[in-house]
């Protein structure tokens, strides 16, 4: 790590990158009509914030429970803010009973209160778990 923390507005994906995340969610089992929102950042120039793609994907629909090989990704992904696990735990029961937002909510405040000098990597299986915990599919 670079010591460098970055908010989800400030974390981008090219248009290339999103094009291919796009490809990974429908391989994932996310439904077309799902990806309408998420379409329409594929289509600008220049790219979009990690905060736009979450946007975009939320809302459309309920997680109907999160796998357990996602709740073990999700939860090492969310030790690395909040080692206790507390944070992990909060998140996967708002995720379990469909909250998306929520659970969003939490991940997004703990995020912000990691010290300027804290930051975590983020690889495409932990967002493709966290969307659809988040109610993605």
């Amino acid at each position: 790590t670079d010591g460098v923390t970055y908010t989800l507005d400030e974390v981008c994906f090219t248009k290339q990158e999103l094009q291919e995340l796009r490809e990974q969610l429908v391989k994932a089992g996310a439904p077309e009509e799902s990806l309408k929102q998420f379409d329409v950042l594929v289509g600008q120039p220049d790219g979009a914030t990690l905060a736009q793609v979450m946007a975009s994907l939320m809302g459309r629909g309920t997680a109907a429970g999160v796998s357990d090989e996602d709740a073990q990704t999700i939860t090492a992904l969310l030790g690395k803010i909040d080692p206790s696990g507390d944070l992990s735990l909060a998140v996967l029961q708002r995720m379990d009973e469909g909250k998306g937002e929520e659970a969003l909510a939490l991940i997004s405040d703990a995020f912000a209160k990691l010290a300027s000098n804290e930051s975590i990597e983020i690889s495409r299986d932990d967002a493709l778990a966290l969307g659809r915990g988040l109610g993605l599919n």
